[in-house]
């Protein structure tokens, strides 16, 4: 592929680097260039942190293409967007032909005790290795350049500093007040003491006075402590993602302090407060980088210059013109064009290919391992996403569950293996055969990531998988959880991503998955088919041949493989049944192991898949509770009596149908609770309206359904990163 630039970047930084590299792929798109990302893992970064959604949002915005680094792409610039990209040899193959290697340096080699903050040399060499080229360094500020000179790289460094650059469009200069008795001051940060002056500094450039409120964005309770006691007139808030903008409105100028042992090297936080307009105060060392844009000053004198805008209004409205108009002269989106043209020139890179030609690619490969499960809600979620993916992303299938050929007739490559309770051996026993069947997979399809959608990630799974380390990994594990393992919890370490789909009732959840794991990222729920894609009634009766005008109820209480359901089913049957006129569609799982034969003419058993597809066949349901069969009642709006599996080995169930019950959406009722059991069956049988009052109220729910695609996404994504090797 032919391309002016590639951008190497972490997309999971979530500061200043991903907001520089936001503005810097929609300059270069503004300005014509043909570019595409190719995500690379820092090691810096704990392995499990999850993509920025601010980046996710611009590739999806800018229809930005993901490429990786494997896929035999030329471009005239390759752009390395952190130096930790290559501190240490890639994972996996490069095959990237560029005619420029440069780097953006957005810290400085050195803190300023002297500690080097990440190997340089080591990136030297790795790139020289695997680019074949000389890279250039560019620092993004005078802060970052002096750093890599007095460390003796001045020979890499390119001739000016490659500014991080803001959409001033973004950022709509404010209307200052003109006349004010107590002036408000603020400032933001991500929550770091080494952002703040220490105590002493931070009393002196933000003081306990009546004639300045400082409001302080982006304050945790370590911060909180640190400084205690608080000065009264001090306002904390903790830091939310869209939240600068808003709170930049509030202020009348802006005053940015750090501790002395940080290097700053840019200051995405003070471009914002300059874009918008705000006379902004600063120690002197950024005058370099900023100029005329802020007013600097020593801590000891940051106060004269607080009271001297405070009464001058029209100084401070001035300041404030000069700091936008600095900021649209060297910060612009629009400087892009010329500063890339002055560092790559002329170069080509080495190909005869036309600039409309683009070689095909072979596909990324994804390989997804389901759990046994009692079920096929681990096999769906991950047909749901397979469906998703874009076209030049493959899965196949390797699965314990005899659903599998689901999989099968939906045209993926899918294998089945046996769990051990299958084989009747010992888990031991098992997960040493599970891990050689897993090696000769890995081997076969030579997959650059592996999903795994279960409750436990199986230790012949994971030893398999540590033997290929440059295959990245991701864990889909659903929610509810009945108890708290420390052990199948902490197994997450051993993934590149978590994700975690949604419930529409998270409230109830005890969170026994993810208390401890603030790396999970949660997608919305998901789906086997999109809600919109549903058949009609008239279409889905005719399809599983069903009469056209009876009632017809649903059935589908689980295979009972691991909990008798057959009290509710005998009881649903006799009360479903007692009406003549009534049909009755019982589904049977593929993970059934006793064999079931029809009570009744109108009793009809069918495997059928996705169930959720024909759902308006059907008048009401009787269902267990499980992830895929609950959210598809909710969603498809249809009248159900909620008989929840509560086996101990099984998600919370009865947490979900309770929940329904309340918010009256649908019934609930116990198998070994016969009264509420009968009273149940009874209402939704011979209560229309009551049905009708379900629907309706189900109809209301305002929620999110497309997590299939938000999933495809991020394992798309982590599919053509270069992964790090985990800790």
């Amino acid at each position: 592929m032919q391309l002016d630039i590639l951008f190497l970047a972490d997309l999971r930084f979530p500061g200043g680097t991903s907001t520089a590299l936001i503005n810097e792929v929609t300059a270069a798109k503004q300005a014509g260039l043909r570019v595409a990302i190719c995500p690379v893992q820092s090691s810096v970064l704990i392995s499990r942190r999850p993509p920025n959604p601010d980046v996710l949002a611009l590739i999806s915005k800018l229809g930005v293409q993901l490429l990786s680094a494997g896929r035999d792409i030329r471009t005239r610039l390759a752009l390395i967007y952190h130096p930790t990209l290559f501190n240490q040899p890639s994972l996996r193959k490069i095959s990237i032909l560029a005619a420029k290697v440069a780097m953006v340096a957005h810290h400085p080699l050195t803190d300023p005790l002297g500690r080097l903050q990440f190997q340089f040399e080591n990136f030297l060499n790795v790139v020289r290795h695997e680019f074949d080229r000389e890279p250039v360094v560019l620092p993004v500020g005078p802060v970052v350049r002096d750093s890599f000179a007095d460390n003796g790289h001045s020979d890499t460094l390119w001739h000016n500093n490659w500014h991080n650059l803001i959409d001033t469009e973004a950022w709509p200069q404010l209307d200052l007040r003109p006349r004010i008795d107590r002036m408000v001051i603020g400032r933001h940060s991500r929550p770091d003491l080494l952002k703040w002056p220490d105590e002493d500094g931070a009393r002196l450039v933000y003081p306990n006075s009546a004639e300045f409120s400082f409001r302080m964005l982006g304050v945790d309770e370590k911060i909180m402590t640190a400084f205690a006691p608080w000065a009264s007139n001090w306002q904390a808030r903790p830091f939310a993602r869209g939240a600068v903008q808003s709170f930049l409105r509030q202020l009348d100028a802006y005053s940015y302090f750090h501790h002395d042992h940080w290097s700053e090297a840019f200051g995405y936080n003070i471009l914002e407060a300059l874009a918008s307009g705000l006379p902004t105060v600063l120690p002197p060392h950024f005058k370099p980088l900023f100029g005329d844009a802020a007013i600097y000053a020593e801590p000891a004198d940051a106060v004269k210059v607080y009271q001297h805008l405070r009464q001058d209004p029209a100084a401070r409205i001035k300041q404030g013109d000069k700091a936008r108009k600095c900021v649209e002269a060297r910060f612009g989106l629009d400087q892009y064009a010329r500063r890339y043209a002055e560092l790559v020139g002329d170069v080509k890179t080495e190909t005869a290919a036309p600039r409309h030609v683009f070689r095909a690619l072979n596909p990324t490969r994804v390989m997804t391992i389901t759990s046994n499960g009692v079920g096929v809600g681990h096999l769906s979620r991950q047909l749901a996403i397979a469906k998703s993916q874009p076209p030049d992303v493959e899965t196949n299938f390797f699965s314990l569950s005899k659903a599998v050929t689901f999989a099968q007739e939906a045209g993926f490559c899918a294998e089945y293996r046996p769990y051990h309770r299958q084989l009747g051996v010992d888990p031991k026993s098992w997960n040493r055969w599970f891990y050689q069947e897993v090696l000769e997979a890995l081997v076969f399809y030579r997959p650059e990531t592996v999903v795994f959608d279960g409750n436990v990630p199986y230790r012949g799974l994971l030893d398999a998988l540590d033997l290929h380390p440059h295959i990245a990994r991701v864990w889909v594990r659903r929610s509810m959880w009945r108890h708290r393992d420390k052990k199948t919890a902490g197994r997450a370490k051993k993934f590149h991503l978590v994700i975690s789909p949604g419930e529409i009732c998270a409230a109830a959840d005890p969170r026994n998955d993810s208390a401890d794991d603030p790396w999970s990222v949660a997608v919305p729920t998901i789906l086997p088919v999109p809600v919109d894609e549903l058949l009609g009634r008239n279409a889905a009766r005719r399809l599983l041949n069903l009469p056209a005008d009876a009632e017809i109820a649903l059935l589908q209480l689980g295979a009972g493989a691991n909990f008798d359901m057959n009290p509710a089913r005998e009881m649903a049957l006799e009360t479903l049944l007692s009406d003549p006129d009534r049909h009755v569609v019982e589904i049977l799982s593929p993970a059934r192991t006793d064999s079931v034969a029809p009570v009744h003419p109108h009793h009809h058993l069918r495997t059928i898949y996705p169930v959720f597809q024909f759902q308006k066949a059907f008048d009401f349901t009787i269902s267990a509770a499980g992830y895929n069969s609950f959210h598809e009642i909710i969603a498809g709006a249809i009248p159900c009596l909620f008989v929840p599996n509560t086996a101990s080995e099984m998600d919370l169930q009865e947490v979900r149908a309770d929940y329904a019950q309340r918010a009256g959406w649908a019934l609930s009722a116990r198998v070994n609770d016969t009264f509420s059991l009968r009273r149940g069956l009874d209402r939704l049988t011979a209560d229309p309206e009551l049905r009708a009052q379900l629907t309706a109220r189900m109809r209301t729910i305002d929620h999110d359904w497309g997590g299939a695609q938000d999933a495809a996404r991020l394992i798309s994504l982590i599919a053509k990163t270069q992964p790090v090797v985990l800790s």
